[in-house]
């Protein structure tokens, strides 16, 4: 996982950085079985001479990438977007892998209501960033609000730039004795307070 905060910290080489992480990922998988099938009896031939075995799998890497920037990414999306094609540019791009990265632009989920987990609320409180009053409102009248984690919270609190709100109503639900950790009421605490 990537996030990327701002147009000025674009990586113009993501798609490049990615790809490579994505491949040293796999290069440790492969590394890790050879060390495992050094003692093992293998078959000669190719599985002997590279000590992989024909039925080895190795797991899937994928890398996604989070912009929360106000600002429209303009950042290459993969490798093509990055490759001087020249001339003759449909022949070569049939040769060239695609190699497009999975980006998660937070500003551009239309329907975060077809979310599921923690996730839906998470997007609609991002939704709402910039709009005080019916950031509080969705977090007073949504129950979802009140399962989100610890993670969550630090993880909205960093994306909407609201630390220091996100800290405080963490320390105040943390101080109710109730078993259940009530986010919304921390919230009205900790307006009410400022109101005070």
């Amino acid at each position: 996982l990537w996030t990327v905060e701002n147009q000025e910290l674009i990586d113009y080489s993501m798609p490049v950085r990615i790809m490579r992480q994505e491949t040293m990922a796999y290069a440790e998988q492969i590394k890790q079985k050879k060390k495992e099938n050094a003692e093992k009896k293998l078959r000669s031939g190719g599985e002997y001479l590279y000590k992989i075995k024909k039925d080895d799998k190795i797991y899937p890497v994928s890398t996604l990438v989070v912009y929360w920037g106000k600002e429209e990414w303009d950042g290459p999306k993969s490798l093509h977007d990055m490759i001087d094609w020249g001339p003759e540019s449909e022949e070569i791009k049939k040769l060239v892998p695609e190699y497009s990265i999975h980006f998660l632009d937070l500003s551009k989920v239309e329907h975060p209501e077809h979310f599921k987990t923690e996730l839906r609320p998470f997007l609609e409180l991002y939704r709402y960033r910039d709009d005080k009053k019916t950031f509080i409102d969705y977090i007073k009248n949504n129950e979802e609000c009140e399962k989100m984690d610890e993670e969550s919270w630090d993880v909205l609190g960093k994306v909407t730039n609201s630390q220091k709100v996100i800290s405080k109503l963490k320390s105040k639900v943390k101080e109710t004795k109730r078993e259940e950790r009530n986010m919304c009421k921390a919230l009205e605490e900790y307006y009410n307070d400022g109101v005070a």
